[in-house]
């Protein structure tokens, strides 16, 4: 947070003075300019410094705004609420924050109508966001009134939701982690919006259970190389999932796939979607052979469907492993660490953010890799080395 003062010059008072006014900006976005109701004589303000110069009374009024504002800004830090320059601003100035009298099923439209306008935003991922804010009002119609306006909600409301979930209702805590992000979500949009002034769900915290990770080793996967299917839709979906066996990338990735836009330098260089954070994807033979196959034009296929056909796949080659696209990228990343690729790279490869992400991900190493490293360890002692002078 910044705190400027500045003097309008082109407006004088009747003592010839100009007002000083106060600019507040948080993260790079500023509320606007407010009179600090104090006057100086345009020859006494040191615009470098912004001080008044002769004049301490005054400038120690003006100290003193800059202290208060400061300090606001330190408590909402303190206390882990997200805040604006305008509610600073607001707050500061004793005026009322801007609210509107919006009901939680109003905020839910509003939400969700700017969450389909992002580009960036699938419209998948918009329909799985509302499907789990389902819990939300299930709980205000059993415990409260539907028409609880969003200002109502407090963290108590956060707490008292949170305990439904996970002891009431005994969802997984994955399923509720993900009921409290989006709730949270939410409500980070209307303080952005500035009808409320803090995030009710912002303390709340779920630690969800670490779910096991699925990949297939490299026999399995040679069963789907090796296996001709009759069915022309089956072997496209084979394909595609042995693709992003061999590049790591996610199914909205891999659909997206353009040849003139991502294949660059012998490599494939995409953005992905859900991190936006490029992927750098080297090209083994099998993924050649596999692009030149469908002349680099990627079979279009819905996720749903493409994750039923997958499921057949397993049953027909004999992998009892419950698949889905997911653990086609997946897959990916646990060969190419047991094949002793550094989790650098990985990293690269599959587009994330930080590898601290990856080594959660991949955390759990397979009896291949264990074998292969522990085959270096010796715990016979090493013979002890004879002088030749004593010979």
């Amino acid at each position: 947070m910044t705190v400027l003062f500045w003097i309008r010059k082109n407006k004088l008072n009747k003592h010839n003075e100009a007002a000083i006014y106060c600019r507040i900006t948080v993260n790079g976005i500023r509320a606007n300019d407010f009179s600090t109701n104090i006057f100086t004589n345009t020859k006494n303000w040191d615009s470098k410094k912004q001080k008044i110069k002769n004049d301490d009374v005054k400038q120690n009024q003006l100290t003193a705004i800059r202290q208060r504002i400061v300090a606001l800004h330190i408590d909402f830090e303190m206390k882990g609420i997200p805040v604006t320059a305008e509610i600073i601003k607001s707050i500061y100035t004793q005026k009322e924050v801007p609210k509107q009298k919006l009901t939680i099923q109003q905020l839910f439209d509003e939400f969700f109508e700017s969450e389909k306008r992002n580009a960036n935003r699938l419209s998948i991922t918009v329909t799985f966001y509302k499907r789990r804010l389902k819990p939300l009002f299930l709980f205000i119609s059993e415990k409260k009134s539907r028409e609880l306006t969003i200002t109502d909600i407090k963290p108590q409301f956060a707490d008292e939701l949170t305990e439904w979930l996970l002891n009431t209702k005994n969802y997984n805590p994955n399923y509720a982690q993900k009921v409290i992000q989006i709730s949270k979500m939410m409500f980070n949009y209307a303080l952005k919006r500035q009808y409320i002034v803090a995030n009710p769900f912002v303390f709340i915290k779920i630690k969800g259970r670490q779910k096991p990770l699925i990949v297939l080793c490299k026999e399995e996967l040679q069963k789907i190389m090796n296996h001709h299917f009759a069915s022309p839709r089956l072997q496209e979906v084979a394909d595609l999932f042995l693709l992003q066996c061999f590049t790591g990338m996610a199914y909205v990735d891999l659909i997206s796939f353009d040849k003139k836009t991502h294949l660059q330098n012998g490599f494939i260089s995409i953005n992905r979607q859900k991190s936006e954070t490029e992927s750098l994807i080297p090209l083994f033979p099998e993924t050649i052979a596999l692009f030149e196959k469908y002349d680099y034009k990627i079979p279009q296929i819905t996720n749903q469907k493409y994750n039923a056909y997958i499921k057949e796949v397993a049953e027909i080659v004999g992998i009892e492993k419950a698949l889905t696209t997911h653990v086609g990228l997946k897959t990916c990343g646990s060969i190419l660490l047991n094949e002793g690729v550094s989790i650098e790279v990985v990293s690269r490869i599959l587009g994330h953010k930080d590898t601290k992400i990856t080594q959660h991900i991949y955390a759990r190493v397979n009896e291949l890799r264990i074998k292969r490293e522990m085959a270096c360890v010796n715990l016979k002692p090493e013979p002890k080395a004879v002088d030749p002078k004593l010979n």
